[in-house]
C-alpha cells in the first residue's frame, strides 16, 4: 500500500510535539512494509528522512505567504484558527496527485482537502488538535466583534469536524478527550492515538535542586501564552518559596530575562533539560489534543504541576499521576514533597513506540 503524509513542515528537521507525531507515523508505516511518503511545503532541501521518502515541494500555502503579513495578522484577530483556504498550495495538490496514493494521512482539518485531489485515495484524518475545542478556548480570550466572529469560526469549523470524521476511512486522535468528542459528535469510532515518545527516566541529581523546568516550542502561539502565566502568576509563587525555573526548547532563549529564570534554549537532547530539574510546569490554557511534554516529564521521572487544561487530553489513571492546580492563582505548597516522589511507570506504556506501531497496524488491516 502508499501511503502519502502531509505535513506542515519538515518533520526531521527540528523535534516538537507536532513533528514527533509524524515521525511516529512515518515509521510505523514504513515498519509495516508500506510505501511511504511526505510531502510537505519548503523553500529549503529536505532533511535526510528518518524513514520513508520526503519531498519538499518550494512553495508556500496562501496563507504564509510574505505579501500577505499584516492580512494574516489581523485575520489571526478576528478568525484565530488556520482556515482550508490558508492552506491551498495548488503545488502541493500536485504533488500529492503525482504520487498516486491509496491513502492520504494528514494531521489538520485544513489538510484533508488535499485528499480530495486523489479522489481514489481513502482518507486517514489524524486529529492533533481538535480545532473546535481549541477555537472556542481561543474566542474566549477576544471581546466584541472578535469574539463574535471567532465563535462563527468555531462553529464551522466543528461542523466541517463532523462531516470529515463521518466520511474519512478512519480517525485518531492525539488527545483522550478529543477522541471521545469525535466519536459522540460523528456517531463513528475514534481511536486515541497517544503520540509516541522515546524517553528514558533520568536520574535525580543529588542533593533535589530546587529548580522548576518548562520545555516548549514558544513560537507555537499556546506555549507563548503558557510562558505569561507562568511569568506573571506562577514564578512570584515559586519564587516566594525558594525555587528557581529552567525554560528550554524552540525560542526559549528569545523570552525576556527575568530574575530566577534560566534560558537554556534549544537542547539536542532532553535528558539536558531534565538533569536540571526537579519537577516540570504545564500553566497551559490554550491549544488543544495531548500536551506532548506532560507525558514526556512523566517518563523522565518528573513529577509536572499542571493546570487542569494541560491534563485533558489524558485518561483518568494518566491524569492521576501529575498535581493539577488551579491555573491564575496556583497552590505551591508542598513542593519540595511533590518534586521527591518519582511517578510510577506502569500506566505509561501506552507512549511507547510498539503500543503506536500496533495500533496504526490494527487499524491499517481494518481499512483492508
Amino acid at each position: 500500500m502508499k501511503i502519502a503524509m502531509l505535513s506542515l513542515a519538515d518533520p526531521w528537521a527540528h523535534a516538537h510535539g507536532g513533528t514527533l507525531r509524524t515521525r511516529g507515523f512515518l515509521q510505523a508505516f514504513t515498519e509495516l512494509g508500506h510505501d511511504v511518503v511526505c510531502v510537505f511545503p519548503s523553500r529549503l532541501p529536505a532533511t535526510k528522512p528518518g524513514s520513508g521518502r520526503s519531498v519538499a515541494v518550494a512553495t508556500a500555502p496562501i496563507g504564509m505567504h510574505p505579501l500577505l503579513g499584516s492580512v494574516r495578522r489581523a485575520k489571526r484577530l478576528l478568525l484565530p484558527m488556520p482556515t482550508a483556504i490558508g492552506a491551498r498550495s495548488r503545488a502541493l495538490a500536485d504533488a500529492v496527485i503525482a504520487e498516486r496514493p491509496d491513502v492520504v494521512a494528514v494531521s489538520t482539518l485544513a489538510q484533508a482537502a488535499y485528499a480530495d485531489a486523489v479522489p481514489t485515495a481513502r482518507l486517514w484524518l489524524d486529529m492533533s488538535d481538535l480545532w473546535s475545542e481549541f477555537a472556542r478556548r481561543e474566542a474566549m480570550t477576544r471581546r466584541g466583534v472578535a469574539r463574535r466572529l471567532a465563535l462563527l469560526q468555531q462553529r464551522q469549523i466543528e461542523r466541517t469536524e463532523t462531516a470529515r470524521v463521518a466520511a474519512a476511512a478512519f480517525v485518531t486522535a492525539a488527545g483522550y478527550t478529543d477522541a471521545a468528542i469525535l466519536t459522540e459528535r460523528a456517531g463513528t469510532s475514534v481511536s486515541w492515538l497517544p503520540t509516541p515518545l522515546q524517553v528514558h527516566p533520568v536520574p535525580l541529581p543529588e542533593p533535589l535542586p530546587k529548580c522548576a523546568g518548562f520545555i516548549a516550542n514558544f513560537a507555537f502561539g499556546p506555549n507563548a501564552d503558557a510562558w505569561q502565566v507562568l511569568a506573571t502568576s506562577w514564578l512570584p509563587r515559586l519564587r516566594e518559596r525558594g525555587w528557581d525555573v529552567v525554560v528550554a526548547g524552540l525560542g526559549s532563549d528569545l523570552l525576556p530575562a527575568l530574575p530566577g529564570v534560566v534560558r537554556l534554549g534549544p537542547v539536542d537532547d532532553v535528558a539536558e533539560f531534565y538533569r536540571e530539574i526537579s519537577v516540570t510546569l504545564a500553566p497551559i490554557r490554550l491549544g488543544g489534543g495531548m500536551k506532548v511534554k506532560v507525558a514526556e516529564s512523566l517518563l523522565a521521572g518528573r513529577p509536572v504541576i499542571a493546570s487542569r487544561f494541560a491534563v485533558d487530553g489524558f485518561p483518568p489513571a494518566i491524569r492521576a499521576l501529575t498535581h493539577v492546580v488551579d491555573l491564575d492563582d496556583p497552590d505551591l505548597d508542598g513542593l519540595d514533597e511533590i518534586a521527591s516522589v518519582v511517578p510510577p511507570a506502569a500506566e505509561l506504556s501506552v507512549f511507547g513506540t510498539d503500543h503506536f506501531w500496533n495500533e496504526v497496524s490494527r487499524l491499517l488491516n481494518g481499512l483492508g
